[in-house]
């Protein structure tokens, strides 16, 4: 996507990343993780449906949802809240790709033309980088989570 000049679909791969790796973070929030993995294994839920080990102030059981798994990520890399909430824009409806788009705009008119391709012309190579060091960052961050949960005394997955 980077070669092609795709930042849309950049941004769209480096959130499922993210997506990732707040999962393979949840995963040492779960309670009961051998019962709950299995059940998803054999497709009987998803992992939203999986239960934390945390509790809501009124002791209700918390669900393995984004928002949760969200904060209990931001707990440890404080940077990904707001990478997290500026890819969401392009995975979600939003306007953000709709801007993307923009190629050129007349203030005497008020007319805004479009450039609809598989390149966004319109992005400095700096965001280009910024996207490919998220990325790097996010990926490398599951996999240092799995090590420490694999290398953990108190592993229980």
């Amino acid at each position: 996507m980077i070669l092609e000049s795709n930042f849309p679909s950049a941004a769209i791969l480096l959130r499922t990343q993210i997506d990732t790796a707040m999962r393979v973070n949840g995963l040492k929030h779960l309670d009961n993780p051998e019962i709950q993995l299995r059940d998803v294994l054999h497709g009987q839920k998803t992992f939203r449906d999986l239960i934390s080990i945390h509790k809501t102030p009124k002791q209700k059981p918390i669900k393995m949802q984004d928002a949760f798994l969200l904060e209990k990520i931001v707990e440890e890399e404080p940077w990904i809240k707001e990478v997290y909430k500026q890819t969401s824009d392009f995975v979600h409806l939003s306007f953000r790709p709709l801007f993307a788009s923009i190629a050129s705009t007349d203030d005497t008119d008020g007319s805004i033309t479009f450039a609809i391709s598989g390149e966004d012309i319109a992005k400095s190579e700096a965001d280009y980088y910024e996207v490919c060091d998220a990325f790097h960052a996010t990926s490398k961050l599951s996999g240092n989570i799995l090590v420490k949960l694999l290398s953990s005394e108190n592993y229980r997955i």
